[in-house]
């Protein structure tokens, strides 16, 4: 093997790479939380107060009545934390700083296997050094839990296609399913990577045996969600009831004039949608939550249905708000330093799909993959409310991408495939 690839390096110096790696990332993410004015202080989405009512009711909602109007994982994550309130704060901090370390970890081992090299470095370094993560990990939200369950899927989804194995394909289900819960705009992906399998998968016996596990698993994980929500709801939801009010924010008539009439960048104030909805679901019990959500929904789509070209423009402004530099409010020299970060970032990225598209190579499917989160994410958030911040599961991908370009240009970089399965043996077997 030649010493200019990846997999020469020794295994001694790839460890302790990994391990400064490792340190980089946490000292990163535990000065953040500890040195930024407020962190984890407000709630803003409610989740810890969620975490506290399980802990003094037993329910997930307020008080004895029961609520779906958030994904479940995250406050049920929450609960330890919230055990005694005057640790909440650091335990949460603590949490994040952990999940956040994890996600560097299992990118730098993806790349890596995926023959990037040394770039797989610099692709850790970008996910623990991301201006949404980092920001993120500072609120109580799910951004930071969904960017390492992203990260997560990746892993498992190249590792099922290099080796296909059920207990493989059980954990990537198991997996999506908890990535579902957290974010429930991931179960389209995971309904998207589905057909995927059956073509990149062969013979039919492996696609059966694939698919049936990764299935069986994931039902399994999200069953006891659907089964609360009949119980509680009368139907088996998989998502929440907060699906009507973000699409409802998101399309609605005064929003639709606010694109029309308003100068760039300014910023519409979610208060203008009525006193009936007010930014914040207050349900006297299930029955009035889930009639609130599909109200919501109703008048979203009549709202549609009446302005189908403000629809339409609305869409791509969405889209441009989930891919933006920068916030739209904030310290001026603040929001010029994340513009920055993105810009660079985005023409890596650019680059790296041009390497990727040059080089014909996917290993594993991993781009494969990244494209389709991609474009469900996109869809998703081009029709309900969107901003920058809600595409942190992304980071991964994104940041994978931005490396390819110097990590596969440069002559015997890229590893026979025979030596990317051994890479995948080696660094990512489970």
């Amino acid at each position: 093997m030649s010493s200019s690839q990846p997999t020469a390096v020794p295994s001694r110096a790839r460890r302790w790479i990994e391990l400064l790696l490792l340190l980089a990332a946490l000292g990163v993410r535990a000065a953040m939380v500890i040195e930024w004015p407020g962190a984890l202080v407000e709630d803003p989405d409610g989740y810890r107060a969620l975490a506290r009512n399980v802990v003094e009711h037993g329910t997930l909602g307020r008080g004895d009545v029961a609520s779906a109007y958030r994904p479940p994982l995250y406050p049920l994550t929450l609960v330890p934390c919230v055990l005694v309130e005057e640790y909440a704060r650091p335990a949460i901090a603590v949490l994040h700083v952990l999940l956040g370390t994890a996600t560097v970890w299992i990118v730098f081992r993806l790349g890596w296997a995926c023959g990037l090299g040394y770039w797989a470095v610099l692709a850790g370094l970008l996910v623990a050094c991301d201006p949404i993560l980092l920001g993120q990990s500072t609120q109580v939200m799910t951004e930071t839990p969904a960017a390492l369950l992203t990260a997560l899927a990746l892993w498992l989804l190249v590792r099922t296609v290099q080796s296909p194995t059920a207990g493989r394909a059980a954990a990537l289900g198991a997996v999506l399913g908890l990535a579902g819960l957290t974010r429930p705009e991931l179960l389209l992906w995971a309904l998207a990577a589905a057909p995927m399998l059956l073509i990149v998968l062969e013979p039919w016996a492996v696609r059966a045996k694939v698919l049936g596990a990764a299935t069986a698993a994931m039902l399994v994980v999200i069953a006891p969600w659907a089964a609360r929500n009949q119980a509680h709801f009368g139907r088996p939801l998989v998502t929440t009831t907060h699906g009507g009010y973000t699409m409802l924010l998101a399309n609605n008539p005064s929003f639709y004039e606010h694109l029309r009439t308003a100068g760039w960048g300014s910023v519409w104030d979610a208060q203008q949608l009525g006193p009936a909805w007010g930014g914040k679901a207050h349900h006297a019990g299930p029955a009035d939550e889930w009639a609130a959500d599909r109200r919501a929904y109703n008048a979203a789509w009549n709202a549609i249905a009446q302005q189908p070209r403000t629809f339409a423009w609305a869409c791509l402004v969405r889209t441009g708000r989930l891919w933006a530099v920068s916030p739209h409010r904030g310290d001026e020299r603040l929001r010029w330093a994340v513009a920055g970060w993105y810009v660079v970032e985005y023409i890596l990225v650019l680059l790296g799909i041009w390497a990727i598209c040059r080089s014909r190579r996917d290993p594993g499917g991993l781009w494969l993959w990244g494209i389709l989160l991609v474009v469900c994410m996109t869809g998703v958030h081009a029709v309900y409310w969107s901003d920058m911040r809600m595409r942190a599961p992304l980071t991964p991908v994104l940041a994978l991408a931005a490396v390819a370009a110097p990590a596969w240009l440069r002559p015997n970089r890229l590893a026979s495939k025979r030596n990317e399965k051994r890479d995948l043996d080696e660094f990512i077997d489970l």
